[in-house]
């Protein structure tokens, strides 16, 4: 997970050598903006200290904000290989009042972690605040930043890879239109230390899909 200035812009379509920025992207209920400095300590408070939104995941919850500063940094950093959002609600959302979020502060990430400009493929990686879970937020962010991607980058397929045991991050990217591909045995290690199943899921583009 890592991107770009807080300037808001429009990237320049396809690929090259040259370092993409971060586009805002809008949706019914959200605002997906690059992430900026300022965002430090919403991201540690909202979700990167969580040790539940840290479960499926290879790192740990983030046990000082100094942690979440280091990884907000290279979140913040150009890279012609890695896209990042933060996911923001809209300040009319009734979730933002329901979990008692500021106005425009983030709540979770979606994030291309790695974009192959050979082959145009780009591999999906998200968190989101725990308050937030079961309100098809992630969902609305996925389809957002994935049209968007098939579009002004040309991406021909998203991949995303999970823990087998995720139920809801499958849920997930199923709702997505994302289909599991294969399964990598005892793929990864938990933060626990223990080897898990990765699933691996794939959607394809479609051209009329982009045209």
């Amino acid at each position: 997970m890592r991107p770009f200035f807080c300037t808001h812009g429009n990237s320049s379509g396809g690929f090259g050598k040259q370092k993409k920025i971060t586009p805002t992207l809008t949706t019914k209920r959200l605002i997906l903006r690059p992430f900026c400095m300022e965002d430090e300590q919403a991201m540690f408070e909202n979700w990167t200290s969580d040790p539940e939104v840290a479960r499926f995941m290879v790192g740990k919850a983030h046990s000082s904000r100094a942690i979440t500063r280091c990884v907000l940094e290279s979140f913040c950093h150009k890279n012609s290989r890695q896209m990042h959002w933060a996911i923001v609600l809209k300040p009319d959302d009734p979730a933002a009042h329901d979990c008692g979020v500021f106005a425009l502060e983030p709540v979770g990430s979606v994030s291309f972690v790695h974009i192959d400009p050979v082959t145009r493929d780009a591999e999906l990686g998200y968190a989101l605040s725990r308050a937030l879970w079961g309100q098809r937020i992630m969902p609305e962010a996925i389809g957002a930043v994935t049209e968007w991607a098939a579009s002004a980058l040309r991406i021909r397929r998203f991949t995303a890879q999970v823990f087998a045991s995720n139920e809801a991050s499958v849920k997930t990217l199923c709702r997505c239109g994302f289909v599991q591909t294969s399964v990598r045995k005892n793929g990864a290690l938990r933060n626990t230390g223990e080897a898990e199943d990765v699933l691996v899921f794939q959607k394809r583009v479609r051209q009329s899909d982009v045209y």
